[in-house]
């Protein structure tokens, strides 16, 4: 389905979409993972745009193809797991792979989507990605979400909304050994709009690190804070942005 010059590449039925602008040619691909998706917020057949003018832009500046991949297929939002919604992220980059000639990448993932990347890397991505970074992504989770207030009685209580909470057994797997769950070329970006925080996660969940059994630190990856919050450091709107400027 079009939307504009938006086409989607993704199955029938919505199982998932993959949002692409242009002609798709035999050059560095490059993802963007969104973040989490409320009950109703996205709608199948339309491309949300969470990341503004991001893809053009980096269109424009990169020769890349640029390709937004929605995750969530029905209206009730993120309400499956991380393993769930990185399964479907693999089979997009397996389409990618077969539209472009081209089997590798580079991911931007914005809030959960930096953890449904690392997540799809765990599960034997690794070979197909050169390039990570996320956008206030809490790889240490938070207890600052929405979906917290909602009793655990109830019968559409978000999976994903469990699985970044900091005792997650999710975040326990991906950072007890973060060499399987991240690349080479990683790096992290941070708001702190309020302080320590940009409204929604700490700007300290929002880095990682290396461990080792002990919990001494091995290795920092790049980690950058800008004075933005949650719902505007995805938000690019042209190159001189200052969050653009950190991603070239």
């Amino acid at each position: 389905m079009n939307r504009g010059g938006m086409r989607n590449y993704g199955p029938a039925g919505y199982l998932w979409e993959l949002w692409h602008e242009g002609p798709v040619r035999d050059r560095e691909n490059i993802v963007l993972v969104h973040g989490y998706r409320l009950p109703l917020s996205a709608l199948p057949g339309r491309c949300d745009e969470q990341f503004g003018n991001l893809d053009r832009l980096l269109q424009a500046t990169t020769d890349s193809n640029v390709w937004q991949f929605e995750y969530v297929g029905g209206p009730w939002g993120t309400y499956d797991s991380v393993a769930v919604y990185a399964s479907r992220l693999g089979a997009a980059l397996t389409r990618i792979s077969e539209i472009s000639g081209n089997s590798r990448c580079s991911m931007i993932g914005y809030s959960l989507g930096g953890l449904i990347a690392r997540q799809y890397i765990a599960m034997g991505g690794k070979p197909n990605v050169d390039k990570l970074l996320t956008l206030a992504t809490p790889h240490m989770g938070t207890l600052r979400f929405e979906p917290f207030s909602i009793p655990r009685t109830e019968h559409f209580y978000p999976r994903a909304g469990i699985e970044i909470r900091p005792d997650s057994r999710l975040l326990w797997d991906l950072n007890t050994n973060v060499e399987s769950s991240s690349v080479n070329e990683f790096a992290a970006l941070g708001g702190y709009s309020w302080g320590h925080s940009d409204g929604t996660i700490e700007m300290g969940s929002t880095s990682l690190v290396k461990c080792t059994a002990d919990g001494s630190v091995t290795e920092k990856f790049y980690f950058a804070g800008v004075p933005r919050s949650h719902l505007n450091i995805n938000r690019i709107k042209s190159d001189s942005d200052e969050v653009f400027q950190m991603i070239m």
